[in-house]
């Protein structure tokens, strides 16, 4: 195969190198400068042999491409496995120039490039022989141990070390004493012709060190343990099949994510690479049960808040292979944390004073160091260390150290899970026969691990998830309410999560999930299980606690959470091995051709495992240097699941295409979103730069403008509006107009007596009354009289509530939109003048006046309670319920000001919606179609407004429904219709949401002017699988179905591409592209044609044709050629199709037949969007915000709506015959229509009496009256 760049190491190649490290007869054995000595006991001739620390060299670094050999002594062939030039040995030196030789430890330069940084590649040799370069008289038993290595970028590799002892014949060097010259020893070598010679026989130390980006432990071990009797013959063949062993290992990919492992066969043995779960989740390739088997699991839970809460830890033990796996296992655990400080999980000896450095760290090193480890924490300084004995399984805390539990509750549903664990195999398989086959016997022990690991994975992660369940009640927009989240904890548990929240891994981790608020990861999946379920409704959204003595009820988690079993997985097994290395690309070759192979048993399938296949197929290509089809594999991959796509490799080989492979790209289906991704990687980095901050405090740190002010009380959703915001920046900074800003101090005490309301809502039980969904705590009065009895009056957004002192139970005294009147009173019974009063009258006739003894705060409450009114008389008049919000916080704002000493024009400052006139009110008309206006995105301040660009309409059966919007944020927005609530907000869009479509019970998709199609799961609300077909932004997309069923879902680009989309196999099955198009902006189906609009013509397209023809129908009017078609639909029952043109308000009524039209002209600003509705009518959006309905069968306009402040961008109807309009961001807020009005029942006899009048949002959305006979005189 001709292929122009050369072959290269795959990017997720499971090993990035290997280094050796030790002494040969090459580098001889020279003493290290710590001069350390050990005590040995042998003949005096030996001692210093034996007992001097030699220094320990790099004698081979290899990678799948490159090698080198910095102290052989002759040139090496690396053929077949190495090309020429690959190989590099440094030239023998000079035995008087020894030491020069000696002063070499790390690598030359040389132009060899190694896949690892050098300061990884500098550490080694100390770490690969821990406790130094001594050779021993007697032969030792081959060791292993796991190294975790970080560079300065806090990026960490993973290392295998197997350390053997080779015998060598040592002599000491005549012109360097205290040097030996080493002379191989062959195992068939004559011992007793050494005892007459100058030499003495010596095992000599040699480690091989692999490493790695990704922490397969296990995996590494079995390699390595396959080539150790390759390892101790002579140099030449140890190096030669060193040189096979990389080069093949080199070649073995590493699985996605996901359910896809990866077989392979290195030296006889079979190896199994599993994958990580999910993509955020670490790869577990450990055995879990060594901290259990090692400590209590009251002391794992130990271990496991010693590192949660960052303290200093030292692990020791006789053994260095347990240090690396048991913190690992403790890392793992403690997921989706991570410990981002010093990490040194296996120390040198002669590094143990790393221990008195300052600073968090966590070290392992040999328990021999432990006594000196106990004098340095004797010291004040070091008084806060911990020593884990692993051999003892003891955990011992310096005098400054103390350690705070994990919450019991939680403590205990661990433990609880960890009983169903079986720690020892011996034990399980006590009863049952006994297991003479080697390979049934490791099936049977996996088996056995992947159980145990499943029960404690499962039980760490609920763990996790319960400690921070309730992390959403405190979060706004990029806002945690560090304060509130600790108080809502029980007493004796809020040291452990202060200390826990002080830590940078939970900064980390809280930063994370605020920037990313709709993610949907294995972690909120658990929170969505264990979330507790408060048997009270919270008064208030914005309370900065919880009561965290509150009863709940929470869903148990079940084993194989995050434990793939393997007999779901699905195993690719790679091919043979051959004696050919990476250079030659052979290898590649055959997994490409197996992996096609395979593909194509799935190519009709949308199942996952095709996702996986053509990552694996990229990689392979990008690795062979077919670079443009390894991209098409990878934006393949979008289409399966969106997690796999590599983005930083995607990047770097964009960067990297010459111009021919540019040519050749822009041909390609995927060349748009390819483009956005290259021009938009310096956007991101400068993103990255600006990106605001995660704010944990409501208090600032520096005094705040209005702009600043404005965006902090937003945050912290004090005041949503921005008219709220500014009056109340006017009394804080006392009505200054120049130089204005609002202290730190000042905003410190408004916000704590703010936050005091909060707290007197906890402990309230409102005995007797429920609240209804959305209702939510506004103020309490002091104790005082009313007309009733004594007690308390509580206001809510929706209704005054007494509470009678002393029996504490509550009723419902009147709802705001029931009040007739407000009056200040003078309240007697014999003697005036009385006490100063609160007279509320309600509409109905049989509620009493209620009367409110308030004395001097009076006044105030009359202004509260007048602002609530006006809140819900506004709300009513535009069918609105964010008035009744801005005036609950109002009120709220005024009693915080109040509470912090601010003076009474300051809280009537912040009152003025029952001052303020509705400027415009809505006509009768449009008032009585009006159902209800909604907010698309709540937590959004005014400012933060969006455009509503798309909106569908999905049922949910029951007559119910939700209604997707798509905004131009790039946001996604989920409202259900029987209550017409926000549901939830997804972000997954890089762009403007353009259009949306129903693709089957479970689907929604989503266009984008990103040039992505987004195909986002309505179960999950995730957007796994994306689409990149179009080199233009998405402008419209429909769904046809032909007669035998088939479902196809055509999506349209501006510059006139179609793609008819196959939604199983989510693969493009048809293309139209219409030439000289560059402003196609929708287009609707009509039997086997699609009509498109363009912003001059309306395009007639054959839908099996490949779009060079078609025909081109323009508009004319008696004032000339029309100059835009802004939006069209289709009149089924005239076989019509509508188009609004220009900006005068004319219609173009199109034969579908004929293909002649008509001009009717309507007087308006002209038209955006158009909607037929069953039943002869059209609604049509205008460019100036009304809403016009009109006859279909004449075009007579029958009303104009006159609600919205902007254009109307997009229309949405409903199964129940609700129409829903979206305007451009001016406005953005969406409007419910009545398409069908039913005449009011009226009952006119004189024996009934009307009771109640009020808006009920439910299915039917009408107005409902109350009627019941009258009582007799």
């Amino acid at each position: 195969m001709d292929n122009p760049i050369q072959p290269t190491k795959l990017y997720n190649s499971l090993i990035e190198m290997c280094i050796v490290v030790g002494m040969d007869q090459d580098t001889g054995l020279s003493p290290s400068s710590n001069m350390k000595k050990r005590k040995v006991k042998v003949n005096s001739s030996a001692s210093s042999l034996y007992s001097t620390d030699f220094k320990a060299f790099v004698l081979g670094a290899l990678s799948g491409q490159t090698a080198m050999f910095p102290n052989t002594e002759s040139n090496i062939d690396g053929g077949p496995f190495y090309q020429v030039g690959a190989v590099v040995a440094t030239p023998p030196v000079k035995k008087k120039k020894i030491k020069t030789r000696h002063s070499m430890s790390v690598l030359p330069g040389g132009g060899v490039m190694f896949p690892v940084s050098s300061q990884v590649f500098n550490s080694l040799p100390p770490l690969c022989l821990p406790e130094g370069g001594f050779v021993y008289e007697q032969p030792k038993d081959e060791t292993v141990h796991h190294l975790v290595l970080t560079d300065i970028d806090g990026n960490r590799t993973y290392s295998c070390c197997l350390s053997i002892y080779k015998p060598y014949m040592a002599k000491e060097n005549e012109n360097v004493p205290g040097s030996y010259d080493l002379v191989y020893m062959d195992p068939s070598c004559d011992e007793n012709a050494i005892k007459d010679s100058e030499y003495v026989k010596c095992y000599v130390p040699l480690c091989c060190c692999l490493i790695s980006k990704y922490p397969y432990f296990n995996i590494f071990k079995d390699c390595l343990s396959s080539v150790v009797k390759d390892l101790k013959m002579d140099s030449l063949s140890c190096r030669t099949s060193l040189m096979q062993f990389i080069s093949q290992l080199a070649m073995v990919p590493t699985p996605p994510p996901g359910s896809l492992g990866i077989e392979f066969n290195l030296n006889g043995v079979s190896n199994f690479l599993k994958p990580a779960v999910e993509p955020e989740l670490r790869i577990v390739d450990l055995d879990l049960r060594y901290p259990f088997l090692c400590f209590s699991v009251d002391d794992v839970l130990l271990l496991i808040s010693c590192v949660l809460t960052q303290k200093r830890l030292v692990f020791v033990s006789s053994k260095y292979s347990l240090l690396t796996l048991i913190i690992e296992s403790i890392f793992t655990f403690i997921q989706p944390f991570s410990w981002s400080w010093t990490y040194v999980p296996v120390l040198p000896n002669n590094l143990i004073d790393l221990v008195e450095a300052p600073g968090v760290y966590i070290l392992g090193c040999h328990i021999c160091l432990k006594n000196q480890i106990e004098r340095v924490m004797t010291t004040h300084e070091m008084g806060d260390i911990i020593i884990v004995n692993i051999d003892e399984g003891t955990i011992q805390k310096g005098e400054n150290v103390t350690v705070h539990s994990i919450p019991s509750n939680i403590a205990s549903h661990f433990k609880d899970w960890m009983k169903k664990a079986t720690l020892q195999f011996d034990l399980m398989t006590a009863n049952r026969p006994s297991i003479s086959n080697m390979s049934e016997y490791k099936v049977a022990r996996n088996a056995f691990e992947r159980e145990f690991q499943s029960i404690v994975l499962t039980a760490t992660l609920e763990m996790m998830a319960r400690m921070f369940s309730d992390m959403t009640t405190h979060q706004g927009k990029l806002y945690f309410d560090l304060d509130g989240f600790i108080a809502s904890k029980l007493d004796e548990d809020r040291p452990f999560y202060e200390e826990v929240c002080d830590s940078h891994a939970f900064g980390s981790f809280l930063e994370d999930r605020l920037r990313h608020p709709d993610r949907r990861d294995y972690f909120s999946a658990m929170i969505e299980r264990v979330q507790p379920q408060t048997n009270r409704q919270d008064l208030r959204k914005r309370s900065s606690s919880l009561m965290a003595s509150s009863t709940t009820q929470q869903t148990p988690s079940t084993p194989n959470d995050q434990c793939v079993d393997s007999q779901s997985m699905s195993v690719l097994s790679l091919p043979p091995f051959t004696l050919e290395g990476l250079f030659t690309g052979s290898f590649y070759d055959d997994c490409l051709n197996d992996l096609t192979e395979k593909m194509k048993n799935l190519e009709n399938s949308s199942s996952l495992l095709l996702g996986n296949y053509l990552y694996l197929r990229g990689m392979f290509n990008i690795a062979r240097g077919n670079r443009i089809q390894g991209l098409e594999d990878f934006f393949a991959v979008s289409s399966r699941n969106v997690q796999l796509f590599p983005s930083s490799l995607v990047e770097n080989v964009l960067s990297e295409l010459t111009k021919e492979e540019e040519a050749i790209l822009q041909t390609k289906s995927f060349f748009g979103r390819a483009r956005q991704i290259k021009y938009k990687k310096k956007e991101v980095e400068n993103s990255r730069r600006d990106r605001k901050q995660v704010v944990t405090s409501a208090v600032p740190t520096s005094p705040l403008d209005k702009e600043m002010f404005k965006k902090r009380v937003g945050m912290l959703e004090i005041a949503t509006s921005s008219a709220t915001a500014e009056k109340l920046f006017e009394v804080l900074t006392l009505y200054r107009q120049v130089d204005a800003v609002v202290d730190p101090d000042v905003f410190s005490h408004f916000y704590e007596a703010l936050s005091e309301t909060d707290r007197e809502a906890q402990g309230l039980n409102l005995n007797g009354v429920t609240l209804e969904s959305g209702e939510s705590f506004v103020m309490i009065s002091p104790l005082i009289r009313t007309d009733r009895a004594m007690g308390r009056l509580i206001v809510t957004n929706k209704r005054l509530v007494f509470m009678e002192d002393g029996t504490h139970q509550c009723e419902t005294v009147m709802w705001f939109e029931d009040v007739q009147s407000v009056e200040n009173y003078q309240h007697y019974v014999v003697l005036p003048p009385g006490v100063a009063s609160l007279k509320i009258t309600s509409k109905n006739k049989c509620t009493p006046p209620f009367i409110a003894c308030l004395k001097e705060d009076r006044n105030f409450w009359y202004e509260c309670v007048k602002e609530l009114i006006a809140g819900w008389k506004i709300s009513a008049e535009t069918k609105d319920t964010l008035p009744i919000k801005q005036a609950s916080q109002n009120v709220m704002i005024a009693e915080a000001l109040r509470k912090s000493d601010n003076p009474d024009l300051g809280t009537s400052h912040v009152l003025f919606l029952w001052k303020t006139p509705i400027t415009s009110p809505l006509s009768d008309k449009t008032k009585k179609m009006l159902v209800w206006r909604i907010d698309p995105n709540p937590q959004a301040n005014e400012s933060e407004t969006s455009t509503v660009e798309a909106m569908v309409y999905v049922p949910t059966g029951g007559g119910c429904g939700e209604v997707w919007c798509g905004l131009g944020s790039g946001a996604v927005v989920v409202i259900e219709t029987k209550t017409w609530s926000f549901v939830s907000l997804l972000q997954h869009a890089k762009d403007r949401v353009s259009c949306l479509v129903p693709v089957g019970n479970d689907h929604i998709w989503v266009g984008s002017m990103d040039t992505t199609i987004y195909i986002i799961n309505r179960l999950t609300k995730q957007a796994d699988q994306q689409l990149h077909g179009h080199p233009d932004y998405i402008s419209h997309m429909v769904t046809t179905q032909d007669d035998d069923g088939t479902v196809t879902v055509w999506s349209a680009s501006l510059e006139g591409l179609i793609i008819g989309w196959d939604p199983v196999t989510l693969t493009a099955k048809k293309t139209i592209k219409l030439n000289k198009v560059k402003t196609l902006t929708s287009l609707i189906s009509i039997g086997d044609t699609f009509w498109c609009v363009t912003r001059g013509a309306v395009l007639i397209v054959d839908r099996n044709s490949d779009g060079s023809d078609y025909k081109s129908l323009t508009a004319s009017s008696d004032q000339g050629t029309v100059q835009s078609i802004d939006c069209m639909c289709y009149v089924s029952e005239t076989n019509q199709v509508w188009t609004g043109i220009d900006k005068k308000g004319l219609i173009a009524v199109w034969d579908t037949n004929t293909h002649s039209h008509v001009i009717h002209t309507v007087e308006s600003q002209g038209f955006t969007q158009m909607i037929h509705l069953c039943g002869g009518k059209v609604w049509a959006g205008g460019r100036d915000g009304i809403v016009h309905i009109f006859n279909a069968k004449n075009c007579h306009l029958e009303e104009s709506l006159e609600l919205h402040e902007d254009r109307i961008r997009s229309m949405c109807l409903t199964e129940t015959a609700f129409m829903l309009t979206g305007p451009g961001s001016r406005d953005g807020r969406i409007a419910v229509w009545q398409t069908h009005l039913t005449k009011e029942r009226t009952i006119n006899e004189p024996d009934y009496e009307v009771v109640e009048q009020e808006i009920v949002k439910d299915d039917s959305n009408k107005s409902k009256r109350c009627f019941r006979k009258k009582k007799a005189k």
